[in-house]
């Protein structure tokens, strides 16, 4: 374009690649006619635009807004127009102002000569003369000439015109023809064009169908995996799968314990399948499907799906239903009408273990840091399970600690999310627990890994490591290895093979005992039918074989040698029992402990450990150097030698220990006294031992006579028993004194556990028996109210009535009695056999103390009518007249009690309050 230029021109720019840069293109200039019109820049836009639109609308559009449009312009083209004027005018005034100040004016002008002539139009007439003088020179030249001429021209002239006229008729006629021939063609194309659009349309879609129904018939042959939703409640997932016109012969359902399976065929055919694999393990025996139906016809309802209920195996709340849930994501739904809504949302996810010292693992990276490494601590954790964050930070600060620490540097910290490596929690049984399970894994033990609970400190969690440094069993080969490992620990275990390692059939039973004492004992093993003399052991040397060469291993064939030592006491052991698993596990268990030992926090966590029997003897902690503490000692002494092997003895304080005593009925006043536990767990049964006397005296005498002979024997029969599992377990029982005795009927009988049995069950009478809470309100009272039954049914004959304190005495759990601080609780148990005496509890709602005798009494005549005839009616009417005496008084007695000790209680407030006044403690305090 040229600079300055006046004239109109028109571009089509091309777009831009990006923003802010310039086109890629140069612009193209717009050449059609000019000036241009809007029909033909919408052509020019259309010819080089690349976007999509109708140039046809964008014409009709034009034409209906244009006269509007140029209307508009018109008006705006005068206004500016008009402007430009006034603005010329306004110029010229100007300058012919400047023009007078600078002395330029035309003196024409300034006469006002030019503006005259102009108004007389003196210019005007002149032109005007001039014309007239032209047309009469012109007639006077056509006056001359010939009229002949004049007419001939004339005739010429006309026949010309005629022909001219003919001639631009003939054209307008042939293009008219011209015109009428192309939009004939026009329409014949146009016409043409159509029938070969629809003719190409209807192939088209004839192919389209064509292939539509290829396609259909393709997919009916393909799997397709069905539409499927999903809830779940606490305990269970429910599945529903739609399966359309579903051909009930054509399903086939398989549910296992991580895999859904789904196979089903319409009527048309077509297969669906379902598979995925779930997110956690279900139980498949409790699960099970059924055919669901459509309910659009209800009276012929036809199957649309299946509904799947599965049983969880761990239950609680899963966060989704797939392993991999991309892959059926776009199948499957929510269901919120199955899902529980009272289920309540699983707390946020707690975050597992983690650390610079620590390393998350997958199942495969486990099996190689194992292969790699020494020892690999290992903690499997859900991320929904709750239960171990305290624990954990002590696993991460042992992981932070080892790494200082001798023979620890080698050991590998290591954390799986066992809801992602499922079927490797699976195989070691890991599960939601308080345990919070560590689990150790050896380089040279890789498939069987130790098992070891969480620890509440992280110094615990390195003892456990150095447990597990050493090789299970040390092969023995010479004197100087024999040594070291019976000395190096409190106990060693040797066993003496015959056959050659490898072959011996004895072995694997010993290193299964070696695996479940791992830091309790260290064990060795020596093949080759070496004898202890070879390394200066003084034995006769290995056990004998039951039978010749080929006799089986269950019949003592090649049976070792097992001796336990105890470097500090000096000492070796020979097991001599079945030589199975558990025997010589009981056995290893006990001896891997000292022969007598004082009962205290360290050795009780070892001792619930093992879960080995404990023989407890308390003694007398006031005054340690008792002489029955030192006969008694003598003789648990004497014990611990005789059930080596058997028991563990341990030595007590009545003082320190006395909470020990109260399960096993011993009274912490009375000793010494002897207990067996089972285990030291609190729930494991306990035993006490009754030494059948009463005074300080006879305890003496007890552990004394015949230099603890008598002690000695009836203890050894105590032990005996409970080893032969011939011995009731002993529980928490009250003492009543040592002459009490019931009186006979019309006073209730005190009932302490030790004595229950006789006294309840062992009896020829009917009983109503009171189980009752010694701390409840009002207790005087509802010590009346039986009292009053008791009175009231004295002539009753073969009629008792009795009560036991609950708070001190054990209750048979065949009472029901779940909660111990109830007040009171009745129960009837009718005359029967031992055995065949079932309670019966009162069930009468709580009222008043003054009503309870009556209902008692009405109770006791509905148990007691099948078999004893008495009148209810004048006892109740004499119970009920006692009762509200009775306990009236005894309210109103209890009444000035409390106001009574009220009354002391501030008197010594008062007191104490004047002491500290004199004292000053109160001259400090700020004013009020």
């Amino acid at each position: 374009r040229k600079q300055f230029s006046k004239d109109t021109e028109y571009y089509w720019v091309p777009p831009s690649i990006a923003a802010d840069e310039l086109t890629p293109e140069d612009p193209v200039r717009y050449t059609g006619e000019m000036p241009a019109t809007p029909g033909s820049l919408l052509r020019f836009l259309k010819k080089h635009s690349l976007s999509h639109w109708s140039l046809k609308e964008g014409l009709e559009t034009a034409d209906d807004i244009s006269t509007e449009v140029m209307g508009q312009a018109n008006m705006d083209q005068r206004v500016v127009d008009r402007a430009d004027e006034d603005k010329q005018n306004m110029i010229k005034k100007m300058m012919t102002t400047l023009k007078k100040e600078k002395g330029l004016v035309d003196v024409g002008e300034m006469m006002g000569l030019k503006k005259a002539a102009d108004t007389m139009a003196v210019d005007k007439e002149a032109e005007q003369a001039q014309k007239e003088a032209k047309a009469k020179t012109k007639k006077l030249k056509l006056k001359v000439e010939d009229k002949e001429t004049q007419e001939k021209r004339r005739q010429e002239r006309r026949l010309k015109l005629q022909k001219e006229e003919e001639k631009s008729r003939d054209v307008n006629r042939k293009d008219k023809e011209k015109r009428k021939k192309r939009r004939q063609e026009e329409k014949l194309k146009k016409e043409d064009r159509k029938r070969k659009e629809a003719e190409e349309k209807a192939r088209e879609a004839a192919e389209r169908e064509r292939k539509r129904k290829k396609l259909e018939e393709e997919r009916a042959k393909l799997p397709t995996v069905p539409l499927f939703s999903w809830g779940q409640s606490k305990e269970s997932l429910r599945i529903s799968v739609n399966v359309p016109n579903l051909r009930v012969e054509g399903l086939s359902v398989v549910l296992a314990d991580d895999r859904v399976n789904i196979s089903a065929r319409d009527v048309r055919n077509r297969l669906y399948t379902l598979d995925f694999d779930l997110r956690e393990f279900v139980v498949p025996s409790n699960s099970s499907y059924t055919l669901r139906y459509s309910e659009e016809n209800p009276l012929n309802p036809k199957p649309d799906g299946v509904n799947i209920n599965l049983q969880k195996t761990v239950v609680h709340r899963w966060d989704r239903l797939a392993h991999n849930h991309s892959a059926v994501k776009q199948y499957m739904r929510k269901d919120w009408v199955q899902d529980d809504g009272e289920l309540e949302e699983e707390k946020e996810e707690a975050e597992l273990p983690s650390g610079p010292t620590l390393k998350k693992v997958t199942a495969a990276a486990l099996e190689e840091l194992t292969a790699m490494h020494p020892m690999v601590l290992a903690a499997f954790r859900l991320p929904w399970c709750q239960k171990c964050g305290e624990k954990d930070r002590e696993f991460m600060k042992a992981a932070r600690m080892s790494k200082e620490k001798d023979h620890l540097g080698s050991v590998v910290f290591a954390v799986v999310d066992a809801r992602e490596e499922k079927y490797l929690a699976r195989r070691h049984n890991y599960s939601c627990s308080d345990r919070c399970e560590l689990f150790i894994f050896k380089q040279d033990e890789i498939e069987e890994p130790y098992i070891v609970p969480g620890r509440r400190y992280a110094e615990e969690i390195q003892i456990d490591c150095y447990k597990h440094l050493l090789p299970v069993v040390n092969i023995v080969e010479d004197k100087g290895t024999f040594d070291r490992v019976t000395s190096a620990f409190d106990t060693a275990i040797v066993g003496f093979f015959r056959g050659p390692r490898g072959e011996d059939t004895w072995y694997p039973q010993f290193r299964a005992v070696a695996r479940q004492l791992r830091g309790h004992a260290l064990f060795g093993a020596i093949f080759g039918g070496q004898q202890p003399r070879d390394y200066g052991i003084d034995h006769d040397g290995l056990a004998p074989a039951a039978g010749g060469e080929g006799q089986a291993q269950g019949e003592g064939a090649g049976r070792p040698l097992i001796l336990l030592f105890k470097p500090k006491e000096n000492r070796h052991v020979e097991f001599t029992g079945e030589l199975v698993l558990d025997k010589l596990t009981h056995f290893s268990k006990v001896l891997s402990l000292p022969l007598l030992s004082t009962y205290d926090f360290e050795t009780r966590q070892k001792y619930q450990e093992l879960k080995v029997p404990l023989g407890m003897l308390w003694l007398d902690g006031e005054n340690e150097d008792a002489v029955e503490n030192t006969q008694a000692k003598v003789v648990l002494r004497r014990l611990a030698l005789r059930f080596s092997g058997h028991l563990v003895f341990v030595m007590l304080n009545n003082t320190r220990d006395a909470m020990l005593m109260r399960p096993m009925a011993l009274d912490p006043r009375r000793v010494p006294t002897f207990g067996i536990s089972a285990t030291d767990e609190p729930d494991s049964p306990k035993f006490g031992f009754d030494l059948q006397v009463r005074g300080r005296a006879e305890r003496s005498a007890f552990w004394a006579d015949d230099g603890g002979e008598r002690a000695f024997g009836r203890l050894e029969a105590f032990c005996a028993a409970f080893l032969e599992g011939t011995l009731e377990a002993s529980h928490e029982s009250a003492e009543l004194p040592p002459t009490y005795r019931w009186q006979g009927p019309g006073v209730v009988d005190e009932v302490v556990w030790r004595g229950f049995r006789e006294a309840v069950y062992r009896t020829d009478h009917d009983v109503l028996l009171e189980l009752y809470n010694p701390f409840r309100p009002q207790h005087r009272s509802y010590i009346t109210v039986l009292d009053l039954v008791a009175e009231a049914l004295k002539d009753v004959m073969n009629l008792k009535v009795a009560r036991m304190d609950t708070q001190n005495n054990y209750v048979l759990p065949e009472f029901g009695v779940t909660d111990k601080e109830k007040a009171s609780t009745f129960f009837f148990l009718g005359a029967a056999p031992e055995r065949q005496r079932r309670p019966k509890r009162f069930a009468g709602k709580g009222s008043k103390a003054e009503a309870l005798p009556e209902k008692l009494i009405r109770f006791l005549h509905r148990e007691t009518r099948g078999h004893a005839t008495w009148d209810p009616e004048e006892r109740v009417a004499w119970v009920s007249r006692e009762a509200i005496r009775r306990i009236k008084r005894l309210r109103a007695l209890e009444k000035d009690y409390e106001k009574k000790m009220q009354d002391e209680w501030m008197q010594k407030e008062m007191e104490e309050f004047e002491r500290y006044k004199r004292l000053g403690k109160f001259d400090n305090l700020p004013p009020m």
